[in-house]
């Protein structure tokens, strides 16, 4: 996330997220009332012309927002703010309507204003500005050829284009040889590119080469088959599958389910200390604030619709509690809602915590 501007005496904050994690940030930083501008497009009529056969035009424009909802689309890889345009162009008379901005990973800036930045709430923004995601390396492959690019947010680069050299289908031997001999040059430079950006690995291709290629770094290089994290299917190899995989949502898909994992899980360990009785972790908000005088929380777990639906004292009081926590030195974990993880931490309250020590 880049961060463009910051007058917090006004309480104001202007970013462009630049992936979905940023997304996501800014969806749980975003507060009902916050005031929120960005470009977008609406709607309107020709001015004096209310014939009902006539068409409305969609004109781009810069709203200002009081913000009522905000979802996090994450089938399209979008952060939709629902709210009551508070500030437009002189010449629409649109004030007071209801309007949802579409908010696009590098796409359009957003202008945020709150009467209160909560500490944690600047914290994620800043982990976001600061974070340098390493690039995904997706490897595209057939039985004839593959690309091997590292997919950066501002582009991709590749990094090798491959062509297997195989014998004719009656040579069997010969063509087993020749495979093994071409999935080892991919390997390869799959090496070289990890060991250049550090970055997850991801096979894409038609057929079952990609699932070939898989069990041949298990078999041959399992170090670095450790970092492969998913196979996808698209139509073709080389630059063009590498293309389709960006295009289709392949990339944001399997990011999205990492997060989702991470998410997991923290609430798998969480439910395998309930399960042990061993004391080292509290749920609901009574015992959370004990282990958090006592300085006894490592992580906090707090369901994202937990923290959305309090108000007032009570949301000035759980801020307070993730204040507290990081101060000392323990970690907080927003988790979504919208996987089972989440709906289990909602069942024990909505917030939980995995402790340092254990309390009675």
């Amino acid at each position: 996330m880049k961060i463009f501007e910051r007058d917090l005496k006004h309480g104001k904050l202007v970013v462009l997220p630049a992936n979905l994690d940023d997304l996501w940030t800014l969806y749980n930083v975003l507060d009902k009332g916050d005031i929120v501008y960005s470009r977008t497009s609406r709607e309107i009529k020709a001015s004096g012309d209310e014939t009902s056969s006539s068409k409305p035009r969609r004109i781009p424009m810069v709203l200002g927002l009081r913000v009522e909802e905000v979802y996090f689309d994450q089938s399209v890889n979008r952060l939709r703010i629902h709210g009551i345009i508070v500030d437009c162009p002189e010449e629409f008379e649109i004030k007071g309507s209801h309007h949802t901005i579409n908010v696009v990973p590098n796409e359009n800036s957003l202008s945020i204003t709150k009467d209160r930045w909560f500490s944690h709430q600047l914290k994620r923004i800043e982990v976001s500005a600061e974070s340098h995601t390493p690039p995904v390396i997706l490897v595209a492959l057939d039985d004839e050829e593959c690309g091997i690019a590292a997919i950066y947010e501002r582009g991709i680069k590749m990094k090798a284009e491959i062509r297997a050299k195989l014998p004719g289908k009656m040579e069997d031997k010969g063509r087993d040889e020749a495979r093994g001999t071409y999935y080892k040059s991919i390997l390869e430079a799959i090496s070289q590119a990890h060991n250049e950006t550090r970055g997850p690995v991801i096979i894409v291709g038609p057929g079952f080469a990609k699932e070939n290629l898989s069990r041949f770094a298990k078999d041959k290089m399992s170090e670095l088959a450790a970092h492969i994290i998913a196979l996808s299917g698209v139509s073709s190899s080389g630059l063009g599958g590498i293309k389709e995989a960006v295009r289709s949502g392949v990339l944001s898909t399997v990011l999205k389910k990492l997060r989702v994992n991470e998410e997991m899980t923290l609430i798998e360990e969480l439910l395998a200390r309930l399960a042990s009785g061993r004391g080292l972790v509290s749920y609901g908000i009574e015992e959370v604030n004990e282990a958090r005088c006592l300085g006894a929380i490592d992580q906090l777990l707090v369901a994202d619709t937990y923290i959305r639906g309090k108000v007032g004292e009570e949301r000035d009081s759980t801020e307070r509690l993730l204040e507290d926590v990081e101060r000392m030195k323990g970690k907080v974990h927003i988790i979504s809602t919208e996987h089972e993880g989440g709906e289990k931490l909602l069942s024990l309250g909505g917030i939980a915590a995995l402790l340092r020590f254990a309390i009675t």
